[in-house]
């Protein structure tokens, strides 16, 4: 059974376009992972800005993530 993640779907899309090279496959697929890049590289921002502390709710959120994180650890070490 194969992995059914996205990058593993993306990953079998790009071989099958590669190989039948048809012009319409190609372009959906560069369209597709310039959208991927996108997304990315705005999501890329948005969380250096958090960990930078430039985004105005950037203390709330941290402190937010770091409880959770305290008892994600507290738990793990229990089990």
């Amino acid at each position: 059974m194969t992995c059914r993640c996205s990058s593993c779907v993306r990953g079998l899309k790009i071989e099958t376009a590669l190989k039948s090279g048809t012009r319409e496959e190609l372009a959906g697929l560069v369209a597709t992972l310039h959208s991927s890049l996108m997304h990315a590289q705005g999501d890329l921002g948005h969380l250096r800005a958090i960990l930078d502390g430039s985004w105005p709710s950037s203390v709330e959120r941290l402190s937010a993530a770091l409880s959770v994180a305290v008892v994600k650890r507290r738990n793990a070490v229990v089990r």
